[in-house]
């Protein structure tokens, strides 16, 4: 039994130090430097800061197996994620990934589901061809478009059923006319499921507001939120938002759409930080709103839960209707 707990803990670790290290890029060493120099840097644009971090960092795919394990890796640092963004049978559907990355949505999909169109669009040449080469693998296909900053995509009015578009949103340069688009292409009655970064999180009240302004002293002399959005995904990346719940469901409705939140599945690494809201609330310097935030949290098996956002993780998922909500 021992043996098993050990074993188990173990992998949990190696997963946090994946998350650490390479999946957001938490280098204490680059967020000083960025902080301390951000004025004399060149902002990147997303499609050069994402053709050079592809998410996957440059992992090759050798095999069948080693495609399929990136994908469960990455579903299990964020429990709970893969039931929120389920996006059931498929089949015979046409279905976009928008922001497909290097293609771990789109090997879910073709190998799940046979839908009549699949097609994956992003910004990075380098995303695109690492998934075109994992589909291969998998003697899956899809239609890989490479679109613009702008996110405008070549496809008719109407074109698609399902749309599935995870941790991209957040990085686009115009997050209402990026929806304006989605809503374009998607059928009546069709839905989208979206996954963004959620401010309601332990990641923003306590690792950010607290871990590192307060007990570290990174970012000290600026706000949670530059702090928030130099700590996820890499100090340099040009466009970083976060919303909490009802934030981004107005937002989503003010292009036409029914939105629901489904819930926020927590990272591993949040969860790991989690006990020390308690050495948080301690704390003489730490801004209110982050104490009240923390105070209302308490645990369920999922992990810390805010009776106002239920789990406060930083993954906020969403079921987006173009009509009535399909849970009606």
């Amino acid at each position: 039994m021992r043996s098993d707990l050990e074993k188990r803990l173990n992998m949990l670790e190696q997963w946090v130090e994946y998350e650490r290290s390479t999946r957001l890029s938490i280098s204490r060493t680059a967020l000083t430097d960025w902080l301390e120099n951000r004025g004399d840097a060149s902002p990147d644009t997303s499609t050069s800061y994402w053709t050079h971090l592809t998410v996957v960092h440059g992992q090759n795919f050798a095999s069948e197996a080693d495609s399929l394990n990136s994908l469960k890796r990455r579903f299990l640092q964020y429990p709970g994620y893969r039931s929120l963004m389920d996006l059931g049978d498929l089949s015979g559907k046409d279905v976009l990934d928008f922001g497909c990355g290097p293609g771990h949505d789109l090997v879910e999909i073709s190998t799940t589901s046979t839908p009549r169109r699949l097609v994956g669009a992003d910004v990075s040449p380098s995303a695109l061809q690492i998934a075109r080469s994992r589909l291969a693998l998998h003697s899956s296909h899809a239609e890989l478009t490479l679109i613009d900053e702008s996110g405008r995509l070549s496809d008719e009015d109407e074109s698609f059923d399902v749309i599935l578009c995870t941790g991209v949103l957040q990085h686009c340069p115009n997050v209402s006319a990026t929806l304006s688009e989605l809503f374009r292409v998607l059928k009546p009655g069709g839905f989208m499921k979206i996954m963004v970064y959620n401010t309601a999180s332990i990641w923003y009240h306590l690792y950010c507001a607290y871990i590192l302004r307060i007990s570290e002293g990174i970012g000290r002399d600026v706000s949670t939120r530059d702090v928030f959005n130099i700590s996820t995904d890499g100090p340099s990346l040009p466009v970083n938002n976060s919303w909490e719940p009802q934030e981004f469901i107005h937002l989503c409705e003010s292009v036409g759409f029914t939105a629901t939140h489904l819930g926020n599945a927590p990272s591993v690494f949040e969860l790991r930080v989690a006990p020390r809201r308690f050495e948080a609330l301690t704390s003489m310097t730490l801004e209110i709103e982050h104490l009240e935030f923390l105070a209302s949290l308490y645990d369920t098996p999922s992990g810390p839960t805010s009776p106002v956002t239920g789990v406060a993780g930083i993954d906020g998922c969403y079921l987006i209707a173009k009509g009535a909500s399909i849970l009606d």
